[in-house]
């Protein structure tokens, strides 16, 4: 079971992070590249196949092979014995900068040059794409975590869930929705597509990915363990390789499309958790006349979108269609009469988050009607 960060014991997080700090002191595996580290094998992975593995129906069946192999080799050769923990920013989506799960990652970067120089990844330095020191800029006022988080809101997450109901729609609006906002608004090395395999963080975020992709599966059981468009055709070949330029755990098969559709079948045999802390988050509302309104998020910048070579034109259409139901539900009493709820049952803080989300999926259809 793949755990929240925030569900992790102490001595679950200790072993994790102690894992990830084997990996940058071990060796590479992979000849003839450069590597100074096993970590940064898996870092220069995901450099190479920035054509490849984004803005393609690649995108979630890639990463999701990728993390699989990245948890089988901490297991493998550090000893690990848990699963990769994911960071479920929508909880944190109201007051992100708050977030303990960034404080267990080290913190922001220095105010001089964006470099992380505190907790276990302080003056890690990067090979790929650039030989740099590991880099966030959080707190940035013009495009930091609070800008993006419009984009991974739990509300603007469930409109993605809700809405799209074939694999190529909704991974397409995943990638340029909320996984866009947390590259950005974590900034530094996460913010350029080619180093963010370089943070850690990359890590918890993309498993997160998988997560709402898993969640979208269990939703759409018809369409969801099928790749095809709006159309019933296919996007991506069943047999088609998932290219790891040589990454692989030991006894690793070569993996391909199919055996990336189902987290719980073979070779993947993974399920996860839940989600939510048992802890009520310390940034939750506690009063209902402190709620505020739902935030659009603030769009993505030009030469972010242009130098990934991302559809400018679709993507600001993705992002007018959220911020068109963001408006609505700000409009909307059954909206604001779910949100108090949900807001008011601190004690039984799980099982609202669950019911919450089941609420948004009715709101959704009624947007979509109005």
């Amino acid at each position: 079971v793949r755990k929240e960060v925030r569900e992790l014991s102490v001595t679950e997080r200790t072993s994790f992070l102690q894992a990830l700090q084997c990996l940058k002191s071990s060796p590479s595996k992979i000849a003839g590249i450069g590597s100074p580290s096993r970590f940064d094998d898996i870092s220069y992975v995901h450099y190479r196949v920035m054509n490849t593995a984004h803005n393609s129906p690649l995108f979630l069946a890639w990463h999701r092979a990728y993390l699989y192999t990245f948890e089988k080799i901490l297991q493998q050769e550090c000893g690990y014995q848990g699963t990769i923990p994911f960071w479920d920013w929508r909880v944190d989506s109201t007051s992100p900068t708050t977030s303990p799960v960034l404080d267990i990652y080290g913190g922001n970067g220095r105010a001089t040059d964006t470099c992380v120089v505190t907790g276990p990844f302080a003056n890690w330095r990067s090979t790929f794409a650039s030989a740099q020191c590991l880099q966030r800029d959080y707190l940035n006022a013009n495009q930091g975590l609070v800008s993006q988080s419009g984009g991974f809101s739990r509300e603007s997450v469930q409109y993605i869930i809700s809405t799209y109901k074939n694999y190529n729609d909704f991974s397409s609006n995943l990638e340029y929705g909320a996984h866009a906002s947390v590259h950005i608004g974590v900034g530094g090395s996460m913010y350029y597509l080619t180093q963010s395999a370089n943070d850690p963080l990359f890590y918890a975020h993309h498993t997160m990915i998988d997560f709402a992709w898993a969640s979208w599966q269990s939703v759409n059981p018809t369409t969801g363990y099928q790749y095809n468009n709006a159309n019933g055709a296919a996007v991506i070949s069943s047999t088609q390789v998932m290219d790891l330029w040589g990454l692989k755990a030991d006894g690793q098969p070569a993996l391909v499309a199919k055996d990336m559709l189902n987290t719980t079948a073979g070779p993947l045999c993974y399920t996860y958790s839940s989600s939510v802390s048992s802890q009520v988050p310390a940034n939750f509302v506690k009063r209902d006349d402190e709620i505020p309104d739902l935030k659009c998020r603030e769009p993505l910048p030009e030469a972010f979108v242009l130098a990934n070579n991302w559809p400018l034109h679709k993507i600001r259409q993705h992002e007018k269609d959220v911020c068109d139901f963001v408006s609505f539900c700000n409009k909307d009493g059954e909206f604001k009469t779910h949100k108090k709820r949900f807001r008011a049952m601190r004690a039984q803080y799980r099982q609202a988050h669950k019911e919450y989300e089941q609420k948004i999926d009715g709101i959704v259809k009624r947007y979509h009607k109005h």
